[in-house]
C-alpha cells in the first residue's frame, strides 16, 4: 500500500512538472541575454553600413520612441523625438543623400535588469559621409533600451546624443 501511494505522488509530481513546464520555457523565451542584444546591434551596424533601411528599424518595436539630443553653436540643446514611422522615412530620406558612408560602433556597454525582461546598450557611434559635397563626421553617445515582444527582441527607446559634429 505504502509503495503504491509513493508511486501515486511520484507520477502527481511528473504530471505537475510536465504542466509547468512549458510556463516555464515562456517565461525563460522572455527573458534577454547579452550574446542577443550583442547580435541584434551587430545586425543592425551591418545594414547601417549598407544604407539598409529596413534593416535598420526591424530592431524597433511599433511603438518605439526616438531621440536625438544635439546642442548649437551656442550650446542650446535640441531635442529631436519621432516614433518608428517617421524615423523610417528620414532614415530613406538621409540614406538617399549620404555619399561614401562610414559607420562603426564601438565601447558597447550591455546590462540586463535583474528580472531579465529589459536590457540597455549604451555605445559610441561614429559616422563620417559626404554629403551634398560637404564632408561631415560625427560621434553620438547612443542608448538603446530592449524588451521581448512575442519572443522578440526589440528596442523601444533609441536614444542618440550627439557627442560632436564637424563639417568641412
Amino acid at each position: 500500500m505504502k509503495t503504491l501511494m509513493k508511486l501515486r505522488m511520484i507520477f502527481a509530481m511528473v504530471g505537475a512538472l510536465l504542466l509547468l513546464a512549458p510556463v516555464v520555457a515562456l517565461a525563460d523565451d522572455k527573458k534577454i541575454g547579452e550574446t542577443e542584444v550583442k547580435d541584434l546591434l551587430k545586425s543592425v551596424d551591418e545594414a547601417c553600413r549598407k544604407k539598409d533601411v529596413a534593416g535598420q528599424i526591424v530592431m524597433l518595436s511599433s511603438n518605439a520612441q526616438i531621440v536625438v539630443v544635439l546642442k548649437d553653436k551656442e550650446g542650446k540643446t535640441n531635442r529631436i523625438e519621432w516614433k518608428r514611422a517617421e524615423y523610417e522615412k528620414y532614415l530613406k530620406q538621409s540614406a538617399a543623400a549620404l555619399e561614401d558612408y562610414q559607420y562603426e560602433r564601438k565601447d558597447v556597454k550591455i546590462t540586463i535588469a535583474e528580472d531579465g525582461l529589459s536590457a540597455k546598450a549604451v555605445s559610441s557611434v561614429f559616422e563620417k559621409t559626404t554629403m551634398n559635397g560637404k564632408k561631415i563626421s560625427s560621434e553620438n553617445r547612443e542608448t538603446a533600451t530592449f524588451t521581448k515582444k512575442e519572443g522578440k527582441l526589440l528596442v523601444e527607446k533609441l536614444e542618440d546624443e550627439v557627442i560632436s559634429m564637424k563639417a568641412e
